[in-house]
């Protein structure tokens, strides 16, 4: 297989991969799991993973001193978004749970044009509308006493992500990403792993469909945070972003097939407008470039 169409299939296995994270994580909660308990694993079992691949290809796990600063940094937003991407979840529905993290692509472009001291073209102005409208038609519309924590927790991961994608692309370019991901998840791992021991509030499942959720919810998104930097390589981040956008309607229709759990017009309306926004921004962008 092409190196490139090999990168597509990474990058389309990723973004499934993910959105099963999230709709899985319902399972989890349902079968008695939390949050907490949930992404320490995950971000103890990414690190282990990273680390054994490091070794396997004799990457050496040294950075100088300002990228170890910058893995602390990206550490503690991983930290977030390991928890408040799945945390949401608990108390919204999945697909809005999904479409409020999903505001890091926009904002990426927002936050671009602000760091580049420049106006965006109009284009990507009336995207960034576009989407930015689409989720508060979502969230808005038809779900009276929707809890704001959780809103709060996919929205601010989601901004934790988009921080995240820019100090990657502008500050660690230069560097291996395999060892800056080895870094920044063991980081997650140290906050996450004694917040969920001395809280109180990790628990695990106690039926079987919760373990089924929270094992998969662990290995979809283990397993699709190194496809998608793979996909990067190999298809481009272009190609990559694009495909991505399958990452929300992933989890809102597999909502649907697992839970009954349904939008209404309303909030499809929104979702298509974010999606729609996205991909209009990043059309824009790839025509500029």
């Amino acid at each position: 297989m092409r190196p490139v169409r090999r990168g597509y299939l990474f990058a389309v296995a990723s973004s499934v991969g993910l959105g099963l994270a999230v709709a899985a994580s319902r399972a989890a909660y349902e079968g008695g799991a939390t949050p907490i308990a949930i992404s320490p694993v995950r971000a103890v079992l990414l690190a282990l993973m990273l680390w054994l691949v490091c070794a396997a290809t004799r990457r050496s796990l040294r950075l100088p001193r300002r990228d170890m600063l910058s893995c602390l940094g990206l550490g503690v937003l991983a930290a977030h978004m390991f928890y408040g991407n799945i945390a949401a979840v608990e108390t919204i529905p999945v697909g809005l749970a999904a479409l409020c993290f999903f505001v890091y692509p926009p904002l990426v472009g927002a936050f671009s044009a602000a760091l580049d001291r420049r106006w965006p073209s109009a284009a990507v102005m009336g995207a960034l509308a576009l989407a930015f409208a689409g989720v508060g038609l979502a969230l808005g519309v038809g779900f009276d006493g929707l809890d704001p924590f959780g809103v709060f927790l996919g929205v601010s991961a989601g901004m934790a992500c988009s921080v995240s994608v820019l100090w990657l692309a502008r500050g660690m370019a230069h560097a291996d990403p395999l060892p800056v991901m080895f870094w920044f998840s063991a980081v997650a791992a140290a906050i996450l792993v004694p917040v969920a021991l001395f809280s109180g509030e990790a628990r695990l499942p106690v039926t079987a469909a919760g373990w089924a959720g929270c094992v998969t919810v662990i290995v979809c998104q283990v397993s699709s945070i190194p496809l998608y930097y793979a996909a990067v390589r190999l298809a481009g981040a272009e190609n990559t972003a694009m495909l991505n956008n399958l990452q929300p309607l992933t989890s809102i229709f597999a909502a649907w097939a697992l839970y009954d759990e349904r939008l209404g017009p309303w909030q499809w309306c929104g979702a298509l407008m974010v999606l729609g926004g996205i991909v209009w921004m990043q059309t824009a962008l790839r025509r500029r470039g």
